[in-house]
């Protein structure tokens, strides 16, 4: 999972964390890959645990 991460520019970053944005699909695909292969655990929401408020407004301010 850590090969995964990369440190990306303003940009990206605001697109990858926009509403329905990157992380929020990865999240959702990794519950459902979990689900799937009957190894999540314990269940989560990813719109429970993800809010991107703060980020996006931090990516406003930097622009």
């Amino acid at each position: 999972m850590l090969d995964a991460v990369r440190i990306h520019d303003t940009k990206t970053l605001a697109e990858r964390n926009q509403d329905r944005g990157g992380l929020i699909t990865y999240l959702n695909d990794l519950r459902r890959f979990l689900k799937e292969n009957e190894v999540l655990r314990k269940d989560f929401d990813p719109d429970g645990i993800f809010d991107n408020k703060v980020i996006m407004e931090v990516l406003e301010e930097v622009k």
